[in-house]
């Protein structure tokens, strides 16, 4: 883990577009043009609140986490802002003045923009404006972030430019068609494009439990990292089990209730015969990276949810920011 230093003086070019740079300066300007010339791959800074919702919900506790850790150490939150730049996983410098407000003010491991893969994508829908496909989870953590909200500069890449559909209605639908929206509410009733939220976090995106469940699951009954990179991982595994496992709202603001709802749906994931489709994903549990059994590092992820020694784990995080105290010795 990287210590923290004292980010240096940079010395920047004035400039009215984006430009990247090296990793020891990060000048950036938001970009001001019109959104329909976007091109497709094309790599620009926008601020949050521009940002289109394309599902109705996200995992509420998913994004307590990050907030209660980024909280507890600020080098998780410039971490975690690196990554989303594509400027790698590591924050070399940063110091009290440092802001997410002003990516200038900290220095990533990489250059801006150098890890495509790890920038989070959007459409340009005929209305002009930016529809987010991928990354609703860290994005509504910089949003809901006490150091966030709809003003902060963020970096995204152009999956495709649509602004030429028709209408609203065509646009949606190819959206819908092409597995870059999910429309459903966790009761499984589908929201109209007219009914999606307008705005990234956890008061405009409803909470989905069992997504939840599903994040705090990796590595115990399955490994998210071994999975293919399909939209809607984490939801259609969730489908699977909406109607087997119960959890309730009580369940989630238990600490020993909750525990023991991850660790049921892993194990009925690890139980699951290899071959069963899993929802409408088209894969297999085997092909969306079942575990063959709890195994000792399941054990290992289990048991640092709630408690890492004397630190609080992802859970643990979880449930202080619900107002849940969780003491760790």
């Amino acid at each position: 883990m990287a210590k923290k230093m004292i980010a240096k003086p940079l010395s920047l070019i004035a400039i009215s577009l984006v430009v990247l740079v090296s990793a020891n300066s990060s000048a950036i300007t938001i970009d001001s043009g019109d959104r329909s010339k976007f091109q497709k791959d094309s790599l620009h800074w926008v601020t949050l609140g521009e940002l289109r919702p394309t599902q109705p919900v996200i995992a509420h506790d998913q994004v307590n986490y990050k907030i209660g850790a980024f909280s507890k150490k600020s080098e998780k939150m410039y971490e975690g802002l690196c990554e989303s730049y594509g400027a790698g996983e590591e924050v070399l410098s940063w110091s009290g003045n440092s802001t997410p407000a002003d990516p200038e003010s900290f220095t990533c491991a990489n250059d801006i923009g150098s890890i495509k893969k790890d920038i989070n994508t959007v459409i340009v829908g005929p209305d002009g404006k930016l529809y987010l496909t991928d990354g609703h989870h860290s994005f509504s953590t910089f949003f809901d972030m006490k150091e966030g909200g709809a003003n902060l500069p963020v970096y995204i890449r152009v999956q495709e430019n649509w602004s030429t559909e028709e209408s609203m209605t065509a646009f949606w639908q190819k959206l819908e068609q092409n597995n870059n929206s999910w429309p459903y509410l966790p009761n499984g009733s589908k929201v109209s494009y007219q009914a999606m939220p307008t705005s990234l976090g956890r008061v405009a995106l409803e909470n989905d439990p069992y997504r939840g469940l599903m994040y705090f699951a990796r590595k115990i009954g399955w490994d998210k990292k071994k999975a293919p990179k399909i939209n809607y991982l984490e939801f259609h595994w969730a489908n699977e089990f909406r109607n087997s496992i119960p959890f309730s709202e009580a369940d989630r603001k238990n600490p020993e209730a909750y525990l023991a709802k991850i660790k049921a749906i892993s194990e009925a994931i690890i139980e699951l015969d290899a071959d069963h489709m899993i929802g409408s994903s088209g894969y297999t549990a085997k092909g969306l990276a079942q575990k063959k059994e709890w195994n000792k590092k399941s054990e290992k992820e289990f048991n640092a949810l709630l408690c890492k020694g004397d630190k609080k784990g992802k859970l643990g995080y979880a449930l202080e920011a619900q107002g849940i105290s969780v003491q760790c010795q």
